[in-house]
């Protein structure tokens, strides 16, 4: 390091004020210096050459620089465009599994909405056979008034006997006759505006007081002749523009002990005698007066016991 030493001779010959005595070639690579009344140690100096970097040298460098800076944009150009795709195709699968979830729902109900469907289906297929099983072996009763065309009303009474009814079976099953309920009622034709007919009969009142019976009938058979109790008009109330009205139901079960009420509804006009006692036909809630159909009502069940 030939300025350390360059240093420490200035350093010297400023302590004894003595000029230094040395010379250094150009063509010498190191020399002893000295100096007077000073003892030494020989230093050895070694002298480098500056480097001098060419103008090619300079533009290759220059080269390689943009050259790496260019790699580093490239590489980060990618890094960056990999993480785009990244996080595309990461929202793409996330879409494509909520599609396939929403598919899935979809298709879970539409199989359930098939199943309950075909399940329905095949119930109201089990009710309709169940119900052509029990048409083949249901029970239907009517009633009927024995000679009710040749009934007359005569000085406050029918003639030429009581009234009698019996109660047939139309169907195809054996029935048992478990409640009558009948009424008598007398309502005058004119004025015609005033008419109306008696409110039907309704099985399940408890003001209702019918008949308990235990009568079977057979497939076309009929029962016996059954009293009307017609002895129950007032006959006070009757006359010319007289309608006599005897109205109600009759309850029954089959031999699976399913239960059913039928309504009938007969009629005798004072205005047209030669009709007798007939099936009567209202011309409102017809549907109420002559019917039949099942019932589940347990105040109807526990009177057939």
């Amino acid at each position: 390091m030939w300025y350390l030493a360059l240093a420490a001779g200035v350093s010297i010959n400023a302590a004894t004020e003595t000029p230094p005595k040395w010379q250094v070639s150009p063509t010498e690579k190191s020399r002893v210096v000295a100096t007077e009344g000073v003892a030494t140690q020989p230093m050895s100096v070694k002298i480098v050459e500056p480097v001098v970097i060419s103008p090619s040298i300079r533009d290759e460098m220059a080269r390689v620089r943009d050259s790496l800076e260019d790699q580093k944009s490239r590489s980060d150009e990618i890094n960056e465009r990999r993480d785009r795709d990244t996080q595309r195709y990461t929202l793409y699968a996330s879409i494509s599994q909520a599609i396939t979830s929403i598919v899935g729902m979809i298709g879970l109900f539409i199989t359930i909405f098939v199943a309950v469907r075909a399940w329905r289906e095949a119930q109201k297929t089990a009710i309709a056979a169940e119900r052509g099983i029990h048409a083949d072996t249901n029970p239907f009763l009517y009633l009927e008034f024995e000679n009710g065309p040749s009934i007359r009303w005569r000085r406050g009474k029918f003639v030429p006997k009581t009234p009698l009814f019996r109660i047939i079976n139309a169907g195809k099953g054996p029935a048992v006759v478990t409640r009558i309920g009948r009424r008598w009622e007398i309502r005058d034709l004119e004025p015609r505006k005033t008419f109306k007919y008696p409110d039907p009969v309704n099985p399940n009142s408890d003001n209702m007081h019918p008949y308990p019976a235990f009568l079977p009938i057979a497939p076309g058979d009929s029962s016996k002749g059954l009293d009307a109790f017609a002895e129950l008009i007032d006959a006070k109330k009757v006359n010319s523009n007289s309608w006599i009205m005897c109205y109600g139901y009759i309850e029954f079960m089959d031999l699976e002990n399913r239960r059913y009420v039928s309504g009938f509804f007969h009629l005798y006009r004072m205005d047209k005698p030669e009709r007798g006692m007939h099936l009567g036909f209202p011309e409102w809630n017809f549907e109420k007066y002559n019917y039949q159909h099942e019932v589940t009502d347990p105040r109807i069940s526990k009177h057939a016991h």
